[in-house]
This record gives C-alpha cells, structure tokens and sequence, in this order.
C-alpha cells in the first residue's frame, strides 16, 4: 500500500465522514484527485501534503483528538521523508536546502509570536 492510501485509511479512520471527494478537497485539488493519482498507481504531490496537513491542523485546533494529531506527525514525517530524497547528486546542496528550511521556519516563528505585554 503506498503513501497516498495509508494516509487515506488512516485519516478514514479517524474521521468516519471522510470521503475520496472530500479527502481530495483536503489536498487543494479537485474533487477527482484521490481517485485519479488511485487509479494511476500515483502518490499525491508534496504540494497537496502540505495543503492536507494544513487542513488537519485547523481541524484539530477546532476539535483536538490524538489521531488527528497522529495524521499530523505521519504526513511531516513523509514531507521530511520526501525533502531528505530530493534529487541532488550533491550531498552538500541538499544539506543547505534543508538547513534553508529551518532556518526559514524559525524566522517565521519569530513574526507570527504574540506581542509583548506591559504592566504598568
């Protein structure tokens, strides 16, 4: 069973009215893609995983549950996956991307943090 399936049967499970139409809204795509990229023996874009990710974690700040969470970890785990195999012949390039990465996400942490209280 590849990815896009796993991830499919386990966001199923977790969320009993999750359908192939709305899975494949989840992913930024048309109501088509989850049975398309099926049928073609496809795995779903990096792009519809972030997107997928996304959605979830506005769902489960709405609703927490630890399987939503769980579906969190599983798609970070397989973007990260996806990042680590880039095709680089350059062990050095790929370093620096993901170093790039970081440290873009750290900057953004920065920005997006509260603004400070004053007690007077």
């Amino acid at each position: 069973m590849n990815f896009t399936n796993q991830i499919y049967a386990h966001l199923s499970a977790s969320m009993p009215c999750m359908t192939a139409r709305k899975f494949s809204g989840y992913c930024g795509m048309s109501e088509g893609y989850f049975g398309s990229i099926t049928a073609q023996g496809l795995e779903m874009s990096t792009n519809a995983l972030f997107h997928l990710a996304e959605v979830i974690e506005q769902k489960n700040r709405l609703d927490p549950s630890a399987e939503l969470h769980r579906s969190i970890e599983i798609i970070a785990t397989e973007i990260a996956r996806r990042m680590n195999d880039m095709p680089s012949a350059s062990y050095v390039i790929r370093k620096q991307v993901i170093g790039a990465l970081g440290r873009a996400y750290a900057k953004r942490e920065l920005e997006f943090s509260a603004p400070p209280v004053l007690i007077g």
